[in-house]
């Protein structure tokens, strides 16, 4: 049998390599055929809701005390009535303190007659200057207890300490009352505060998210509708509770309608805004 030399052995291995790296070639190319678009990428924010169970109070509610003890001889407002600063609302039968006023009155206009007297006195040289001193000091005592006088009969005029809402009256017209006696609430609902509590967790998150403006606060009524005002963190507090783990949280909102009153239990939603 006739040998193969090796070149003609080098010159079959290229044919058959020639092929294959001809195959491989045309796969390389059909694979340039396949397009690739490429796009802007969308830049937005990216906004995490949490919900929270939350409390409405109002900003300043406290309770209208009987300053004067006596018989509840007028009343001027209503349950549920808005009253201005310094409106009357209550007024206690003043007989005794008014006599009261009218008897330090007499003694302040007897001690002041007393006064001119010794003045005169004192110009003819009967009675010398102490004794001019001393009238004048008992003017000035009687004078003011007239006006301590005047000043409790003042208290039976009860008035508005701020504009706000009136709630249930406890007393009606003509009850005795004693100092101290609670006639009313007053609620200023101009600003509601809305308390919220606030795992651990979220808090470390929201106490950095308030130093960058990127906290949002919405009030979600009872009804489902949003209150058109929104909130804004105005307290923290101090301590976190040692039995839940939370913290309170107080939003602040507008209400310059009025329409929602203290102690309801809506839900408070918290908008964590990140940039990209």
């Amino acid at each position: 049998m006739k040998e193969i030399t090796p070149s003609l052995l080098i010159v079959l291995m290229i044919c058959v390599v020639l092929p294959g790296c001809h195959k491989a070639e045309g796969q390389h190319i059909e694979e340039h055929h396949h397009l690739i678009r490429l796009t802007s990428p969308v830049v937005q924010d990216v906004i995490r809701t949490q919900q929270y169970v939350c409390q409405i109070h109002s900003r300043r509610h406290i309770e209208v005390c009987a300053l004067e003890g006596g018989y509840l001889q007028e009343i001027h407002v209503k349950e549920g009535q808005t009253v201005k600063e310094d409106e009357l609302m209550f007024k206690i039968q003043p007989v005794l303190l008014q006599a009261k006023l009218d008897s330090e009155l007499a003694e302040a206009k007897l001690a002041q007659l007393k006064v001119n007297n010794t003045q005169r006195l004192v110009e003819q040289n009967v009675v010398s200057d102490k004794e001019l001193a001393l009238a004048e000091a008992e003017r000035d005592k009687a004078r003011a207890k007239a006006e301590l006088a005047k000043a409790e009969l003042n208290f039976t005029n009860i008035k508005a300490p701020f504009a706000g809402i009136v709630d249930r009256q406890h007393h009606q017209q003509g009850s005795l009352i004693e100092e101290g006696d609670v006639l009313t609430t007053l609620s200023d609902n101009q600003v509601m505060w809305v308390y919220f509590n606030v795992p651990e967790a979220r808090y470390l998150e929201y106490s950095e998210d308030l130093d960058k403006d990127e906290l949002r606060i919405e009030l979600v009524l009872a009804n489902g509708n949003t209150f058109p005002q929104p909130g804004e963190i105005g307290a923290i507090e101090a301590d976190f509770n040692n039995e839940t783990g939370n913290i309170a949280f107080r939003a602040d909102f507008e209400n310059p309608k009025g329409p929602y009153r203290k102690k309801t239990q809506p839900n408070c939603k918290a908008y964590k805004i990140r940039h990209l």
